[in-house]
């Protein structure tokens, strides 16, 4: 592994807690308590089988995990990228980029070709961005 791909990964895996907020933020403005962010980023989980049949995280795990009083765990991480970006989120920096590209990999892969993992992300994102880290990853991860 390069140390290039070293950097990205570390930036990607530190940066998954300031998901949180963007994330409780956008289920907000669609009507969720922090409860139901909670639901839904639970049930997400189970449905795609990231994690067995369990109690939904309560409502203030979240805040917990994203002021690092609790560890995040990666199948909550997997779930949230999957959901920021199912619902047209859109990264603001280099960080976010980094950070769903790398979940987004680890939660719809294996795939066959990079072709076919630059393809699986939703249309509306920055192209480039995408393509610079989802490459890195796949090819050195």
């Amino acid at each position: 592994m390069s140390s290039e791909y070293e950097q990205a990964r570390n930036i990607a895996y530190n940066h998954r807690t300031k998901l949180i907020g963007k994330f409780k933020f956008l289920f907000n403005q669609l009507g969720y308590t922090d409860s139901g962010c909670a639901f839904e980023l639970t049930q997400h989980a189970i449905k795609r089988g990231f994690i067995p049949e369990r109690k939904p995280l309560d409502g203030s795990a979240l805040d917990r995990m994203e002021h690092g009083t609790t560890k995040l765990p990666i199948w909550a991480s997997k779930a949230m990228a999957e959901l920021l970006l199912n619902n047209d989120y859109t990264p603001k920096s280099e960080a976010e980029y980094a950070s769903l590209g790398w979940l987004w990999l680890e939660a719809k892969g294996p795939f066959s070709s990079l072709e076919d993992a630059l393809n699986s992300f939703p249309i509306g994102l920055d192209r480039e961005m995408i393509k610079k880290y989802v490459t890195l990853f796949y090819e050195d991860g």
